[in-house]
């Protein structure tokens, strides 16, 4: 970004927090995707094998198709969770059945030990339907999964271990930056009667992250693999970045949001300032578009013809409306606009589909993971569903009703 249109993006900054109004959306095409998104997903479970573990949650769209995936998948829960958020957005009773619909078929999930992704599949589903709905029996499933979750924490590192690895792999104890996410499920167990060593495994693995998993200068590595047994670490990776000194947009966001919703709910200091770094390290990304939605990585090498990353702009827009109620003053007001604006560009023309126009998703232009060649420049369910809570966020907010998600 040249000066002249960072004094401008500023000055947009400026007016926006000034206006103190979220943009506004039409919900109208959203819900037709949406609707014909739910569609796909019955006539499919309908056609599924009633044994194994069959693929009923839609992920994302390629060839003129939606791609759907098992309950076990780390993506599963995001679109019932965007259904939650519609609900919680539109008032309308088809929403919340078509949520308690589809959020029941995760219920299994509940014991899932193999990997950390227990956290995003049930915090967005089940945890959203407890906020909202209060609906009996989701609590005991967020509970049964962070008993597994909390499985994965090894005292010995202060660590939740992210993924299991066959022999041929070069991870032994792998940690990547999107466990930070998973900690809430970690979080809400606890607040509603689970053990309150969840607490604990949460907090502690949040502090090693901070302090051994960013650069100097608040951005955030990928991937560092420690030692089996001892918390040295062996290895750091690129992992879905463009190398081990790049900076991967999502993986900032996961950042962003992550230590944001720590704080929140532990109200430790140390997880605020961190999570105040991470923001200013997004705002001040260099190479970010002038509409606030990232190249997928920011030192990708083919900037400025890199693809966008419209799921880490979501991601980031939600976590800075809620860090924006978590500090006061000018930082207050310059988080919520920069959330603004890219929920503003997110609304728009590019990055907004036309009802139909990819299977039923939100939103276009996302990027899974650029160094494999995977799910580039396509739709994506968490896209879609962290700017579904953005947009009831600022809702919130506007109304006057600052206490948050939780």
């Amino acid at each position: 970004m040249n000066r002249t249109s960072a004094a401008l993006a500023l000055i947009w900054l400026a007016s926006s927090a000034a206006a103190g109004a979220s943009p506004d959306v039409d919900m109208g095409p959203i819900e037709r995707n949406a609707e014909m998104l739910l569609r796909s997903m019955r006539e499919n479970a309908r056609s599924a094998k009633a044994e194994g573990l069959p693929r009923l949650f839609p992920r994302t769209f390629a060839d003129g198709k939606v791609v759907f995936v098992d309950r076990e998948d780390w993506c599963a829960g995001f679109f019932p969770g965007s259904l939650w958020f519609l609900y919680e957005l539109t008032g309308k009773d088809e929403w919340l059945a078509a949520a308690k619909e589809t959020t029941m078929m995760l219920e299994k999930s509940r014991h899932l030990k193999r990997t950390h992704d227990v956290g995003f599949i049930l915090a967005s589903s089940f945890g959203n339907g407890w906020r909202i709905a209060r609906v009996p029996g989701y609590d005991e499933v967020l509970k049964d999964g962070a008993s597994a979750l909390a499985t994965r924490f090894s005292p010995a590192h202060g660590l939740v271990k992210s993924w299991d690895w066959w022999e041929t792999s070069p991870y032994t104890f792998p940690v990547i930056i999107d466990n930070m996410m998973n900690l809430d499920l970690l979080e809400i167990a606890a607040s509603i009667g689970g053990d309150e060593s969840f607490r604990k495994i949460a907090r502690t693995h949040a502090a090693t992250v901070s302090r051994r998993h960013f650069r100097h200068d608040g951005t955030v590595y990928h991937v560092l693999d420690y030692d089996a047994s001892r918390p040295i670490v062996r290895g750091i990776y690129a992992g879905q970045g463009e190398s081990v000194d790049g900076a991967w947009a999502r993986g900032q966001a996961w950042a962003l949001y992550g230590f944001t919703m720590m704080y929140r709910h532990s109200r430790d200091k140390a997880f605020l300032d961190r999570a105040v770094k991470s923001a200013e390290a997004w705002l001040s990304a260099p190479g970010m578009p002038d509409d606030g939605v990232p190249y997928w990585d920011f030192k990708a090498l083919d900037i400025p013809n890199a693809t966008r990353d419209a799921s880490a702009a979501a991601c980031a827009a939600s976590g800075l409306v809620d860090l924006s109620g978590l500090v006061s003053g000018g930082d207050s007001l310059r988080y919520r606009a920069a959330a603004e604006k890219i929920v503003a560009s997110l609304s728009g023309p590019s990055y907004l589909a036309r009802p139909g126009e990819a299977g039923g998703f939100i939103l276009l232009h996302s990027t899974g993971n650029a160094p494999a060649g995977h799910e580039v420049d396509v739709p994506l369910s968490y896209a879609d569903y962290y700017y579904l809570e953005a947009l009831s966020r600022l809702r919130k907010i506007e109304n006057g009703k600052m206490e948050a998600t939780r």
